[in-house]
């Protein structure tokens, strides 16, 4: 028997739409754990490394290593001549260095207003 064969009857139809709609639904869902399980794993990194800026010397050490990371960055960009074939791609890099730059300015910008808000809350505790 043929799948077209198979396909004139109109329970098989169902049966075959059915199944594609089943195999749709669960890459859907696959997808959308993967994304989930991903975004959950980065959150929680996110929290460990705010949790390590807590302290003045912890931020100085992390700011020193960015800044380090960025002058590296900056240097490996120039070294490359004009005529390299990379050139052209070069506001995609310029763009890649400024998307990483405003993580690592989110990621200082989060830390200190999760530690301003605990010293608010801190202060109101003591009022109270």
């Amino acid at each position: 028997m043929t799948a077209a064969a198979f396909l004139l009857h109109t329970s098989h139809r169902t049966l075959a739409v059915a199944v594609v709609g089943a195999g749709a639904v669960l890459a859907v869902l696959e997808g959308s754990y993967r994304v989930w399980s991903a975004t959950d794993r980065e959150l929680q990194e996110t929290r460990v490394r705010l949790r390590e800026l807590d302290t003045p010397g912890a931020k100085r050490s992390y700011l020193d290593e960015m800044d380090a990371e960025a002058r590296q960055m900056a240097e490996e960009i120039e070294s490359l001549s004009d005529e390299d074939e990379w050139y052209p791609l070069r506001r995609t890099f310029d763009a890649d260095v400024a998307h990483w730059e405003n993580g690592v300015r989110a990621m200082l910008r989060n830390a200190y207003l999760r530690r301003r808000r605990e010293r608010l809350a801190e202060i109101r505790s003591k009022v109270r």
